[in-house]
């Protein structure tokens, strides 16, 4: 079986998290309390969402202010159609 990896860095994961959710100042750093030059592994995206997560995102979408939900919003934009199914490979290097 082959699995496909979606290789982004940060900013560009920032930037789409700002523009699909319309948050403003969103940090993945802050968000998931990354170090310089790592990479974090989302892996088996599918656009399923539980229950909990639904409810952490409908409150980051109020506030803006959310720890450790990128997994979250992975499977919410591929839930809606906007990104593919699959890994996604985050890489942090500034």
């Amino acid at each position: 079986m082959v699995t496909k990896i979606f290789k982004l860095s940060y900013k560009e994961f920032e930037k789409f998290v700002v523009v699909n959710y319309g948050v403003d100042n969103y940090s993945y750093i802050s968000a998931e309390e990354c170090c310089n030059d790592t990479e974090q592994l989302y892996s088996d995206v599918k656009g399923e969402l539980k229950e909990y997560q639904t409810e952490d995102l409908n409150k980051f979408k109020e506030d803006g202010i959310g720890l450790y939900l990128t997994s979250t919003i992975l499977e919410d934009l591929c839930s809606k159609g906007i990104i593919s199914k699959g890994s996604y490979l985050i890489t942090v290097s500034w």
